[in-house]
């Protein structure tokens, strides 16, 4: 309160009485008396100024205090509605929101932002590993002790090593700041602790401290009674304050106004002493005048007390000795008066000048506070769950009519792929979203130029700026300015924010419209992406539910955690009965170990993927299923679930034992029958030996041939019984991955008809790579076997009686050849070669039995390869086959004779 004083006409008196030629003893009893009356007079005003400057300072610095906190409340509301707005925070994900916050430069004085969250009996082995998987190895929970709940801190930021102290400390074991989390819980609003000694605190220099809890309820919504709060709580969004550090961030060089702050927990007392700012200042050799306010506020449904006192700094004006002064000077009555009066003139100006002074500095205050709130709010609103881009920007441009006192505040996001602002938001003057502005070409109109040049428009005299295109609106309308700021995010053009106000916008709204602006682009980014996600989730979610096989997500220990539909069907089951089971129950026992191992190998990292078919046991009964598995890890490589994909081949699998059944039946039949036939084929054969032995002599010439050709057929019948046996063995042999070094297999390959070689002259060369395959060597050996007797065989017979082996890499596969220089075959023929009995050469005239070709194609069909033939009349034949193989090493060309 400012006070006025009225001047009294001493002067016209003095001069009154001089002319009245009063007695000298008279001047000297009225100038002693108006001395005496002024001396008193100058002492009570500036006691009263000294009263009133520091009520002033003293209530300024109480409200300053108190807006601080109250931010600080607000910022934890937006920090609740993080983790409302999702079921799991991740410690990456909570140190960027914090980031983001800025606390150093925007909420000084904060210990940090951190959550603590609900932990019942038998929960505490999950939390931990959790934790201990997400990078903090030694968390455990304390104080060590059983207890009805837990409330573990596992998020505070920023993660300093005061911070770090904090982390698995269970804050429901104390008491104080147990009360304190009981009432958040029960009333679902934000609660402070009493005093405190923080976790963070060491012995060098500590300092009290409090907290505030806000509590976080399941789904994000308040329950509507005390038993379902209780029931719902997730956990606290809290912040812890060293009491010391907070008031000197609040109370800096331009908020210090010379008041001397004590801060106490709920009533002025020693023992609830929190703060006291005369600790860390020197005091005056003299002590200030007996001044002091106690006053009380409420933050956080908590009572703090206040004793605010002037110190050393504080400016009181007029100091003790002009009282002195005006008895000194006031000797003389009309020197006394006129010091009196001119002192008091002073004064009373003095006086209006620090009050307008005090006046100014609040008005400044209280524009920051609003600034402060605004900005909550916003923060507040881009961070609702489930919040629209459309809904945000308006609930943002509301906020900003509100605590800027504009007339008009619009936005217009802009989408990656368009080329136009769209009006998102209009709050004051209009509120409609369509019109001529509802959508703006870049480079068009001023709002249009913003986002084109991405720089800021300021104009604070509309009615006069030569650009403006309708100059009487804004006459009508009464608008004296604009300030259009682009929302940028990371050099991203996110679209524009104007607002219009009645009066000249001063230098720190147009800061707190440029962080607006800054808050909207980061806001709209993380708005959209959320609305990305959501989407995703949807299109994954319907793809899950609504796939043609069965999907299973389970946790590293095979239980699973979500299923499709469709894995319900195959499994004939329910989600719930699911949910209590693993993978490992379901597989049938004669498989387990092999599903185990494999399990194992997918887990290590040994192998990417789990691919095979395997037995379930599904409601008692047996099912086959095709499956896929994958695991999916975190950044660290740890799995955190796997995927399993299923399809049901119960059917192809009774399809295919059918066709064994068959197969094996088939087999039996034709050992039996080459049994059968191998004993009367020798029978003739002995009896034909025996009569060429007895009669051979006296036959004609035309018999003995004939007898030769009796003899030479049964021959053939046993070599094509006993190959008959050989093609029904060849598709029930067991298939066997060997290491291979190829030239060295097709030197041994050689080597075993070597007498044969030798025999007929013929000369083999094997052209090879020094290289090493994993490869079905059974099979592969006994084909190549045919087709080096096939060539000694049908390609030896001219003059040219070479025969070469080559052999070559190709991706994933082996290419052996097998060329000779005989007569060829034509290429009409070449479909027939391989053939069961077909035989190209006529009669006897080459031995063989017309099964080693087909033999050669069987074996190689069985593992997965083939066979071609290149040959023509008189050019040789070249046999090629292409073997799956799964090459070792690089290859380097090795020639063998």
């Amino acid at each position: 309160m400012s006070a006025y004083f009225t001047q009294n006409d001493t002067t016209s008196t003095r001069a009154s009485a001089v002319r009245r030629g009063w007695v000298p003893l008279f001047v000297l009893i009225i100038s002693l008396v108006a001395t005496a009356l002024g001396t008193l007079f100058v002492t009570r005003t500036i006691q009263a100024r000294q009263q009133t400057r520091f009520q002033n300072a003293a209530e300024l610095t109480a409200q300053h205090i108190k807006s601080h906190m109250e931010t600080y409340v607000a910022l934890l509301n937006g920090a609740q509605g993080l983790f409302a707005a999702s079921q799991e925070i991740t410690a990456d994900e909570f140190r960027n929101y914090v980031g983001h916050l800025e606390l150093d430069r925007l909420y000084p004085g904060i210990q940090g932002i951190g959550f603590t969250k609900r932990v019942l009996p038998g929960e505490q082995e999950a939390l931990i590993a959790q934790m201990r998987q997400e990078g903090f190895e030694d968390f455990s929970i304390w104080p060590a002790g059983p207890r009805p709940e837990y409330h573990a801190i596992i998020h505070i930021e920023p993660l300093d090593w005061r911070n770090r102290r904090a982390i698995g400390y269970d804050m429901f074991a104390d008491p104080t700041r147990q009360a304190a989390m009981v009432r958040a819980r029960d009333t679902g609003r934000p609660a402070a602790s009493g005093k405190v000694r923080l976790v963070q605190e060491t012995d060098e220099q500590p300092q009290a401290g409090f907290l505030i809890y806000v509590p976080v309820y399941r789904n994000g919504k308040l329950p509507d009674s005390v038993e379902a709060r209780r029931a719902a709580l997730e956990g606290f969004v809290y912040s812890p304050f060293r009491a010391d550090d907070l008031f000197r961030s609040i109370l800096t060089s331009e908020a210090d106004l010379g008041v001397e702050v004590e801060f106490f927990d709920t009533a002025i007392s020693p023992e609830k002493l929190l703060h006291d700012s005369r600790r860390f200042k020197p005091q005056p050799a003299r002590a200030p005048p007996n001044l002091s306010l106690d006053t009380s506020f409420e933050i956080a449904g908590r009572t703090f007390a206040l004793r605010l006192t002037p110190g050393p700094r504080f400016d009181f004006g007029a100091t003790d000795e002009l009282p002195a002064l005006a008895l000194l000077v006031g000797i003389t009555l009309s020197l006394l008066l006129y010091s009196a009066t001119a002192s008091l003139a002073k004064a009373r100006a003095a006086a209006e000048r620090t009050t307008a002074e005090l006046r100014r500095t609040e008005a400044i205050r209280a524009r920051r506070t609003q600034h402060l709130a605004l900005r909550a709010e916003v923060s507040t609103a881009l961070t609702a769950p489930n919040a629209s881009i459309p809904r945000a920007l308006q609930l943002c441009a509301e906020a900003a009519i509100r605590h800027l006192q504009a007339a008009l505040v619009r936005i217009w996001t802009i989408a990656p792929e368009d080329n136009r602002l769209q009006l998102q938001a209009s709050a004051g003057l209009y509120t409609h979203l369509d019109g001529p502005h509802a959508q703006i070409p870049l480079g068009q109109l001023k709002i249009g130029r913003i986002a084109e040049s991405r720089t800021p428009l300021i104009i604070n005299n509309l009615s006069k700026d030569p650009s403006i295109s309708d100059p009487d609106w804004a006459i009508e309308q009464g608008l004296a300015s604009l300030a259009g700021f682009p929302l940028v995010c990371e050099d991203r053009l996110l679209g524009v924010i104007a607002l219009f106000s009645r009066q000249p916008l001063a230098e720190d709204t147009l800061d707190v419209i440029q962080v607006l602006a800054d808050l909207l682009a980061h806001g709209i980014e993380r708005l959209r992406a959320e609305e990305a996600l959501r989407n995703s989730e949807e299109r994954f979610r319907a793809t899950f539910n609504q796939a043609a096989v069965g999907i299973a997500l389970a946790s590293p220990e095979g239980r699973f955690e979500q299923v499709n539909a469709r894995f319900c069907e195959i499994t004939d089951s329910t989600q719930e009965k699911l949910a209590e089971q693993t993978w490992q129950d379901m597989i049938h026992p004669e498989d387990r170990s092999r599903y185990d191992l494999l399990y194992r190998q997918l887990l290590a990292g040994e192998i990417n993927m789990i691919s095979t078919e395997i037995r379930c046991l599904c409601q008692g009964r047996t099912t086959w299923l095709a499956l896929s598995m994958s695991a999916v890890r975190n950044p660290q490589g740890r799995p955190e679930h796997t995927i399993g994909v299923c399809r049901d081949i119960t059917a192809r699998k009774r399809a295919e034992q059918t066709v064994i059944d068959q197969k094996r039946e088939l087999e039996d039949f034709v050992s039996i029958v080459a049994h059968d036939l191998k004993h009367p084929v020798v029978s003739v054969q002995g009896l034909l030996g025996l009569l060429k032995q007895d009669t051979f002599q006296t036959l004609d010439e035309n018999s003995r041939e004939n007898l030769e050709m009796a003899l030479a057929e049964c021959k053939r019948m046993k070599n094509i019984i006993a190959q008959l046996g050989h093609i029904v063995r060849i598709g029930s042999s067991d298939v066997r991955l060997e290491r291979v070094h190829l030239a060295t297999f097709l030197n041994e390959v050689v080597r075993r008809f070597k007498p044969f070689i030798e025999k007929k002259g013929v000369q083999v060369t094997i052209d090879a790579p020094d290289v090493s395959a994993l490869l079905a060597r059974s099979q592969v050996e006994e084909a190549l076997d045919n087709l080096l007797d096939n060539a000694l065989q049908h390609g030896c017979i001219g003059q040219d009686r070479r025969i070469v082996l080559r052999s070559a890499i190709e991706p994933a596969t082996v290419v052996i050849s097998v060329q000779d220089h005989g007569p060829g075959i034509d290429p009409r023929f070449h479909h027939r070669i391989f053939e069961m009995f077909r035989r190209l050469h006529p009669g006897g005239s080459v031995e063989g039995t017309g099964v080693g070709l087909a033999a050669v194609q069987r074996l190689l069909k069985r593992i997965g390869g083939t066979v071609t033939v290149d040959s023509a009349q008189n050019r040789g034949a070249t046999f090629t086959v292409r073997i799956p193989a799964q090459i070792l090493n690089q290859p380097e060309s090795v020639a063998i004779s």
